[in-house]
């Protein structure tokens, strides 16, 4: 019994479940967290600790989740017993360098045309990344479609690593490829340092570790205290991160660090907190605006369907002021106004939120099956839920315009699989002992926690 609840752990490390599982010890972190010590560093009453109403309203979205995870079972994505597959490329460099290296062109060509107007080097050098942040959010930093260079480059660095490892590069090509890749994801790095964004940089920090441990929790000598400290070293690198963004942007202070890093998370609870209390209202809350944000902000999606004259709904920068305002209003530090992906949505469909993220969890658990069968749609869309999840302690990530971006660059790229990537059904029989600890097929440990 022991060494199956063992394997069922390192199986579903990266699964829905064990990232939303992930997500709820922050949580419990944030709800438990010293009342007085929160107080001492945001500057506002905390209005989470140990609140009964605010513990079962995020257990019940948390519910919800798995078991619409669970559901998509019954959808056809129960497992990939029939889809995982051999593959390979005439030529396996040509074929993952072509992609990365054209995605990490665009994404130099946006840094200098951004560059040529405004001096960010400068700026981040004397930590006045406020300025830059300012600039990014008025527009200023916007290239038309070479704003897409950094999605794009991001989905072309998971799914590169992907294929990398599923085609099992040997020797020569094997060092060439990741001393191609490793430049690249420093430049992709760069872009969200540069733009001073982290909705930039951390799904290319946090879906890259997603991508690189997922092969590593199908080998059947895996140990759980070797990921564990892949996922330390990761989460770590992810925390620096953000901790030097917050320096770049004027948190010049260990005081002002500590306090950024539990603005951008633990405070996210209180402000939910204050939404299930009544004690904060958003001035567009029940108008459905935060369900779906990507309606608002993408403008395909508004030239099309003109939604936001339709429902009278603000542009994505005019609801982002307007919580500061709200925050304001109720009594808390307005520095900070995240309410996390469960309070947005509680904004617009009060207690019937769980119901939203039952739906959620139908759709990670079907991008999850892609993604175990190695089907481009899943190598793309995966990590990006899989940040979402992390993330719930910040927005609902999940349907922003990025979204709808990489479901672009899923159709591109399939298409470039199509045509340029061979496979080969997957067979006990044939299958090479290496080959078989990553293209494992599906077994009851794949199915979840219950």
């Amino acid at each position: 019994m022991i060494g199956y609840l063992k394997r069922l752990t390192i199986r579903n490390l990266v699964s829905p479940y064990g990232l939303a599982i992930i997500s709820y010890f922050l949580f419990l972190f944030a709800w438990i967290f010293p009342p007085g010590l929160y107080t001492s560093y945001i500057r506002e009453p905390d209005l989470m600790f140990l609140d009964p109403v605010t513990f079962l309203f995020y257990t019940a979205c948390l519910m919800a989740f798995l078991v619409g995870v669970r559901a998509s079972r019954y959808l056809g994505a129960s497992g990939a017993r029939n889809s995982e597959r051999h593959v390979s490329a005439r030529s396996p460099l040509l074929y993952l360098l072509l992609p990365l290296l054209a995605a990490t062109g665009a994404g130099a060509i946006y840094l200098m045309k951004v560059g040529a107007r405004i001096n960010f080097i400068a700026l981040l050098a004397t930590a006045q990344g406020s300025v830059l942040k300012a600039a990014n959010g008025s527009g200023q930093m916007s290239e038309g479609r070479w704003d897409e260079s950094i999605p794009l480059l991001t989905v072309v660095l998971w799914w590169s690593l992907f294929r990398a490892t599923q085609l099992r590069l040997k020797g020569a090509v094997k060092a060439v490829f990741y001393l191609t890749f490793l430049p690249c994801l420093a430049v992709a790095i760069f872009l969200g340092v540069a733009t001073v964004n982290r909705a930039n940089l951390m799904p290319v920090i946090l879906g890259t570790l997603v991508v690189y441990i997922f092969p590593k929790t199908r080998s059947a000598n895996t140990r759980v205290v070797r990921l564990a400290f892949m996922g330390a070293v990761g989460s770590a690198a992810a925390v620096a991160t953000f901790l030097f963004l917050s320096f770049l942007r004027g948190a010049l202070g260990v005081s002002l660090l500590i306090t950024s890093l539990l603005g951008y998370t633990v405070v996210s609870y209180n402000r939910m907190a204050a939404l299930l209390a009544g004690v904060m209202h958003y001035a567009y809350e029940g108008h459905g605006v935060y369900l779906v944000p990507a309606l608002l902000s993408d403008e395909k999606m508004n030239f099309v369907f003109q939604l936001a004259d339709r429902f009278g709904w603000p542009s994505s920068f005019d609801l982002f002021q307007t919580e500061f305002l709200s925050t304001t209003a109720a009594g808390l530090n307005p520095a900070y106004i995240w309410a996390g992906a469960f309070g947005y949505v509680y904004s617009d469909l009060g207690w019937f939120t769980p119901f939203y993220w039952c739906l959620v969890g139908v759709l990670a658990g079907w991008l999850w099956s892609k993604f175990r069968a190695c089907r481009t749609v899943g190598l793309v869309l995966y990590p990006w839920i899989s940040f979402s999840i992390l993330m719930w302690c910040g927005g609902n990530f999940i349907f922003r315009t990025n979204f709808i971006q990489y479901c672009e660059f899923a159709v591109v790229l399939h298409i470039y699989d199509k045509v340029f990537l061979h496979r080969t059904q997957w067979t006990e029989g044939i299958a090479h002992k290496p080959v078989a600890a990553f293209l494992e097929p599906a077994t009851s440990l794949d199915r979840g926690l219950f």
